[in-house]
């Protein structure tokens, strides 16, 4: 039985976590490496370790790490360790090479872990996450529809976000009281944006959402210090329709309203 105060909550569908498993390990040997956050109760961990991937569970709860152990105490590809993920040290795991990321992910620390995610987003080649089904929808929104937002747009800066499929609350033990839904993020191979760039151009994003029903040139009146008369000049330059709302814009749009503020 999963400890409601870590959100644990099984899955048992055998068919959803090899698709899951399918989708995160790569081909190349390269990106066969996969970081698993949660080995729960380990049907996702042995779907994984049949595709081959070289894996690394990292799990929270000290009774499940010994249990992986036990299981796993033969596996050369297997290595479980009993931690917290923000713990881990990246760099010495991933040693200058991305590695995959998968995991069920629990409720109650996935606005973490996706932050965490974009934060280290160099470290990872491939993620696959099982998150419930309404941030799933966020994480992947594409624009004009109602689930795109900030959250679609800080994880599109670095990846390709796809909804893959849903996965109901009736497939876990216990049932929570929400569906969930599996994503992947593929890191895109061109940055679209500097580092150190990136805490002024989220700026930008929360306040052009800050007003998500009004129009573009009120939301983005008065940042950086910009009159409504500088804001729509700047709009215009971009080829953009001041009179578009916020989530009318693409990732690439914020970034170039982002390059024109900043001249």
């Amino acid at each position: 039985m999963g400890r409601k105060s870590l959100s644990q909550y099984f899955l048992k569908n055998e068919e959803a976590a090899r698709k899951i498993a399918e989708a995160v390990v790569g081909i190349e040997e390269e990106t066969s490496s996969v970081l698993e956050i949660g080995g729960g109760s380990g049907i996702l961990t042995e779907a994984l370790y049949r595709c081959g991937a070289v894996l690394k569970t990292v799990e929270i709860d000290s009774r499940l790490a010994e249990g992986l152990r036990r299981r796993y105490a033969t596996a050369g590809r297997v290595h479980i360790v009993n931690s917290d993920i923000f713990d881990i040290d990246l760099d010495a795991l991933c040693g200058g090479k991305r590695i995959n990321l998968c995991g069920n992910i629990p409720y109650h620390i996935s606005g973490r872990i996706l932050r965490w995610i974009s934060e280290n987003h160099k470290y990872f080649a491939i993620v696959v996450l099982m998150v419930q089904e309404e941030v799933g929808r966020r994480v992947c929104g594409q624009p004009g529809v109602r689930d795109y937002g900030i959250l679609s747009i800080v994880l599109g800066i670095d990846f390709l976000n796809e909804y893959l499929f849903k996965v109901s609350a009736r497939e876990f033990s216990p049932s929570p009281k929400v569906d969930s839904s599996v994503i992947k993020l593929i890191h895109r191979e061109r940055k679209l944006i500097e580092d150190k760039d990136r805490e002024a151009f989220f700026l930008l994003v929360k306040k052009a959402f800050s007003k998500r029903r009004k129009k573009l040139y009120n939301s983005l009146d008065g940042f950086g210090g910009n009159d409504s008369s500088a804001v729509i000049d700047k709009i215009k330059a971009v080829g953009l329709d001041g009179n578009l709302r916020a989530e009318m814009l693409s990732v690439n749009d914020y970034i170039n309203l982002f390059r024109e503020f900043q001249r």
